[in-house]
């Protein structure tokens, strides 16, 4: 059997090569052929300008016989001289004119023919246009001028049925060339022809098995796409939803506050649900940016120290407000003794956590959903276990959401009626794989799920064990070490000035408001350019202790504003302000010469800690 595949793929490459060669043949014959063309269409139309620039010289021989005047023997001048090159070029084949090749036998006869019709054309014109140059008293008699421009129109009238057979000799020359081609390409067709029904007989039929074979595979691939095209177009409907229902509240609920008579009640409740769906607005948008990040490969991860059952009992304790009015108890065990203090990143452990436990909540009615908390001292992990006595899923559902793939929910009906886009699980076990783990999946439909995240926890030779008893004792201590440290002042940007370049009229009221109720004096420009020009004009004593400088604005941008200042040789402290939350953005600020960067929108308890920290750095420098 190996044999004989050895010789189809021997006869096979054979054929091939034989088609290659007859392949190349043909196009080498072809593209011989047509430069031919191009050439023989090049020297047609020349010589076709030949033949009405011999006329047009006999007519303006006998315009300048008459009026005899310099514009006209210019004119004559011009088109004589054009004349010339052209016949020059016809009679060598000037490759500078695009003609080239080589004249025929009977072409160059036909040359050979009309040369003294020709050279007569060229010196009675030239001795017209030299008698034109001459004073009128030295000029010849109106009858001898006109009886020489005869003799020209009576030259090229000798001159132009000769050019005609030149013409229609270059074409029965071009169209002979065609002809060539079209028999060899005729014959090396049916060569090919020949060749392409051996090989049908011979050797496709294996060839086509296999591909039928990858048809299969192909229209697997086009239901997989087809397939993930719905979901993307499921999702894109769904994420219009999710964007515009808090949007929708944001809106309703900003026009109510307008309404006059409303009571304070009223009011607050107003207010909560604005920052509510805002803050749920801001969630969706960070889950896209997260998952962008993840389809570039630039997700991040850190590695510090930190407390993980610190960590558990922030998360439950930001969820549990969630539950208040259900009839679900949100709780946290400690399945054996944890480490005191690991090694991992605690923005992401959380963030899995929370995301986590949010799932839990919006499938769970009614029971209790359980953290539980766990470390695998010789595998050296921690397991975060979230545990529902929810709705549960199918086999099938349950796999679907294993994969963790992006915008991918138990099925459409989840989506209609809880919502969500489907990134959060994604993010998730990608968080938790960075970390070192990843997420497992169990469910039992009817009973609950269980979904359990596993992350590194770096060397714990040195980790203190913590019994599960005395956890909540540790937290305490913990917790009173932090209240025992003083508390910052409420107007901790006293005596600071601040220069804010934002061009934004919404963004300039909101940052100024937080920075003067800190204690800040802030002064504004609207723009980069503004910026620098406020910096420049103002006198030392006044200069601020720090610049809030907008990334993108018109006239000038907070990038060249920065360069700009820290070319000049300003050291003052710069803090980008961008809505650019994506990574890499925050190098692109550093790398301009900002101090730190903040991202839209603005936290104003991390901008004024910001501030806070930089503007002293300043008055200690």
């Amino acid at each position: 059997m190996s044999h004989r595949a050895s010789g189809y793929r021997i006869n096979y490459i054979i054929a091939l090569g034989l088609i290659a060669a007859l392949v190349f043949a043909m196009k080498f014959q072809l593209g011989s052929t047509l430069s031919q063309m191009s050439d023989d269409s090049s020297v047609i139309n020349v010589a076709g300008r030949q033949r009405m620039l011999s006329q047009r010289i006999a007519r303006k021989a006998m315009i300048l016989a008459v009026t005899m005047s310099q514009p006209d023997a210019e004119r004559l001048h011009r088109d004589l001289e054009m004349w010339r090159t052209s016949h020059q070029g016809l009679v060598t084949r000037d490759a500078a004119l695009g003609l080239s090749g080589k004249n025929s036998g009977t072409v160059d006869a036909l040359f050979n023919e009309l040369t003294p019709a020709y050279e007569t054309v060229c010196d009675l014109s030239d001795q017209l246009i030299a008698y034109s140059e001459l004073p009128d008293a030295d000029q010849p008699s109106k009858d001898d001028l006109i009886r020489l421009s005869k003799q020209i129109g009576k030259q090229a009238d000798v001159f132009l049925p000769v050019m005609n057979k030149i013409v229609g000799a270059y074409a029965e020359e071009s169209g002979s060339r065609v002809a060539a081609l079209d028999r060899t390409e005729a014959w090396l067709s049916c060569i090919i022809l020949l060749v392409l029904v051996l090989e049908a007989l011979l050797l496709f039929e294996p060839m086509i098995r296999r591909l039928n074979n990858y048809l299969a595979k192909l229209n697997d691939v086009v239901d997989e796409a087809n397939r993930a095209n719905q979901t993307k177009s499921e999702f894109l409907a769904n994420m219009s939803h999710e964007i515009r229902t808090p949007m929708a509240a944001i809106l309703g609920y900003t026009d109510l506050l307008k309404q006059p008579g409303l009571g304070s009640e009223q009011h607050k409740d107003c207010i909560e649900t604005i920052d509510r769906n805002g803050k749920h607005l801001l969630s969706i948008i960070n889950d896209v940016l997260d998952t962008s990040k993840i389809e570039a490969g630039q997700m991040s991860v850190e590695t510090i120290a930190m407390s993980p059952a610190q960590i558990a009992e922030e998360a439950v304790s930001l969820l549990r407000p969630r539950l208040v009015r259900t009839r679900v108890e949100l709780r946290i065990r400690y399945a054996n003794p944890i480490p005191s203090t690991i090694h991992s990143d605690p923005t992401r452990l959380r963030q899995v956590l929370i995301n986590l436990i949010g799932n839990a909540i919006k499938f769970t009615n009614k029971g209790s959903i359980t953290l539980e908390v766990g470390c695998d001292w010789q595998a050296k992990q921690m397991i975060f276990k979230v545990i529902d006595t929810g709705q549960g899923m199918t086999p099938e559902q349950r796999d679907r959401i294993a994969a963790f793939k992006p915008f991918t929910q138990a099925d459409a009906s989840t989506t209609r009626k809880h919502g969500g886009t489907g990134l959060g699980l994604r993010i998730s076990n990608t968080l938790a794989t960075m970390l070192g783990g990843g997420i497992t999946v169990e469910s039992t439909l009817g009973r609950g799920s269980t979904f359990a995240a596993t992350i590194t926890t770096g060397d714990l030779s040195e980790a203190q064990q913590i019994e599960p008893d005395q956890i909540d004792a540790v937290l305490q201590q913990q917790g009173a070490a932090a209240h025992a440290v003083p508390r910052q002042s409420h107007r901790p940007l006293d005596g600071m000035r601040i220069l804010l370049v934002e061009d934004g009229k919404d963004n300039q009221r909101l940052i100024m408001f937080h920075l003067k109720k800190a204690g800040a004096d802030v002064d504004l420009a609207e723009n980069g350019l503004l910026g620098v020009e406020h910096l420049k004009a103002c006198p030392p004593e006044k200069l601020p202790h720090l610049v809030l400088m907008d990334m993108q604005m018109p006239e000038m941008d907070g990038y060249t504003a920065t360069r700009h200042l820290r070319h000049q040789g300003f050291t003052l402290p710069i803090v980008a302000l961008t809505a650019h939350a994506m990574e890499g953005d925050r190098e692109l600020c550093l790398e301009a010469g900002c101090d730190d960067y903040l991202t839209k929108p603005i936290d104003k308890v991390r901008l004024r800690d910001t501030c806070a920290r930089l503007t002293s750095w300043a008055i200690a420098a």
